[in-house]
């Protein structure tokens, strides 16, 4: 079974090789530079992909603190107790 899949594996590897390498990105635009060399060009994909988790993150933040009250993450269980214990206290004044 093993020998199988080994086979399998090289027969598609060698089919697919030159569609892999034709596949390869040419040229990138960074910042207005045209970028051409293949190590550059993943240098830049690398920092691209390692950075835009975080910055979209911190977008979302921004707009989250901008726009939404913070209780309207509590459920309604959460806003219950938050009522209760509202009232609770106002009473304990009263008396």
């Amino acid at each position: 079974m093993k020998q199988l899949w080994r086979n399998l594996n090289n027969v598609f590897s060698k089919l697919n090789y030159n569609k892999r390498k034709s596949n390869a990105i040419a040229k990138i635009i960074n910042e207005g530079r045209d970028i051409t060399n293949q190590n550059q060009i993943s240098i830049h994909f690398s920092n691209y992909f390692s950075t835009v988790g975080e910055q979209l993150l911190q977008q979302s933040k921004n707009k989250i603190q901008n726009k939404v009250p913070p209780t309207a993450f509590y459920d309604n269980s959460v806003k219950k107790i938050v009522c209760f214990v509202g009232l609770l206290i106002q009473s304990k004044l009263a008396n």
